[in-house]
């Protein structure tokens, strides 16, 4: 994979880029200040041993080396993770710690770092394309969620790979169960946004190769601390209570339970 411009691939590019940032609406349905606080606390780490993100994607994406570039990146356990495959990581995100704290602890860990920018997505230039670009709950925060993915598409060099991961509360189950137990996180997303399906066709037709595309992983539940009151608290604590059963119990990869729905393609070229 080559992450240089070529030729009129500049052009095309920014051409491109341009574009979408003239007709973008950078409105994201969840205030800048809800992740600062959000992530005060948050623990610089890999992913867990038994995360279930990182095998999904893994199987279709060779190791570096090469470029990638993930979008919304702190905490940077998915940095840490592209690290260890042997791809340069950067990284943007607009969280205050992107730099202060985590920069230097990806720099403790050994990988090859490219550029971390601390800022906003929508103004992000860095002047070339990546062998691979991912996003883990990002586009589906944003009402014009179709513009975000383009953007995302745009980064890919030829013959790259484009990972994205979002929670699932599109099917029913998850979305009876945030709608009723989980109702402020809930109106933080965008719904229709968790639709690889509709990802899959603006892929296709922009010549990716879809690798992956649909639900994954066995039913489990979460929910933020939003202030739920003590009968949602208690139903809530239920249904934890009984997602081991229910995940050894129930099929794996179903639209209507799975946690996590995403998306693993290929640019041709």
């Amino acid at each position: 994979m080559d992450s240089a411009f070529k030729g009129g691939q500049v052009d095309r590019f920014y051409n491109a880029w341009r574009k979408r940032m003239s007709v973008t609406n950078q409105s994201n349905l969840v205030d800048q200040s809800f992740w600062n606080n959000n992530y005060t606390r948050a623990v610089l780490q890999p992913p867990a041993e038994h995360n279930q993100v990182q095998p999904w994607y893994e199987k279709h994406i060779p190791g570096g080396p090469g470029s990638c570039l993930e979008i919304g990146c702190f905490p940077g356990q998915f940095l840490a993770a592209f690290g260890a495959m042997g791809y340069e990581i950067n990284g943007v995100d607009l969280t205050p710690r992107t730099k202060s704290d985590m920069l230097p602890w990806l720099e403790s860990l050994g990988y090859p770092i490219g550029e971390i920018y601390e800022g906003d997505f929508f103004k992000f230039d860095p002047g070339k394309q990546f062998d691979l670009v991912a996003s883990f709950g990002f586009i589906e925060h944003f009402p014009d969620w179709d513009r975000v993915l383009q953007m995302h598409m745009d980064f890919v060099a030829p013959g790259g790979y484009l990972v994205i991961s979002v929670p699932n509360f599109r099917g029913f189950v998850q979305k009876a169960l945030h709608y009723m137990l989980d109702k402020e996180n809930y109106d933080r997303h965008v719904i229709s946004a968790m639709a690889p399906e509709k990802w899959r066709v603006q892929l296709e037709g922009d010549g990716f190769e879809i690798l992956e595309s649909g639900y994954f992983s066995a039913f489990s539940f979460w929910t933020e601390d939003d202030g739920q009151n003590l009968l949602q608290r208690g139903a809530a604590k239920v249904v934890r209570y009984m997602t081991p059963t229910l995940s050894r119990l129930l099929p794996k990869n179903q639209p209507a339970y799975a946690p996590y729905c995403g998306v693993v393609a290929r640019r041709q070229g």
